[in-house]
């Protein structure tokens, strides 16, 4: 049976724009530790994260991204303010965060190529947040799909199923 010109080519297309998708798995996540102190963390599934990235929303560039010799499974947390965070190293300044921003924050490996989902946050939605709170994107807390960020505890994110 012969496929008309048009199907290969949409199927040809198909299989080159998958190629260039970065795997997307885990789930990022910024808030407060027990001692109201800002952090990152990432529940990594099956990628092997080693960059965490936060960006204001449409810009090119990372404001600050903090990396990590080797990939660790399991929940990591890691301050995102100056202090001593054992396996995290930062890369830059993190600025005060304006509450009218909205910021982007993952968590990739070296190349991007494997990725966690985007958490999009507002710096007043983090502002708001309370000792052991945690945003992550809305679809990983069982609460829907669409904005604003879901806050959950911190041990809940833990307990998140990939």
């Amino acid at each position: 049976m012969r496929r008309p010109p048009a199907v290969l080519a949409v199927a040809t297309g198909v299989c080159l724009l998958s190629a260039c998708s970065p795997i997307v798995q885990g789930s990022p996540a910024i808030g407060l530790d027990a001692g109201g102190r800002l952090i990152g963390a990432v529940q990594p599934c099956t990628v092997d994260v080693t960059v965490a990235h936060l960006r204001a929303d449409g810009a090119d560039e990372d404001l600050v991204t903090w990396e990590r010799s080797s990939a660790e499974e399991g929940l990591q947390v890691w301050l995102l303010t100056p202090g001593r965070s054992l396996a995290w190293s930062r890369s830059g300044e993190l600025p005060d965060l304006d509450p009218a921003t909205t910021y982007e924050f993952w968590v990739s490996a070296d190349d991007d190529e494997e990725r966690t989902d985007r958490l999009s946050v507002t710096g007043a939605e983090i502002a708001a947040l309370t000792a052991g709170q945690v945003l992550v994107p809305p679809d990983w807390s069982g609460q829907g799909t669409e904005p604003p960020a879901a806050v959950l505890s911190l041990g809940d994110l833990a307990d998140l199923p990939c």
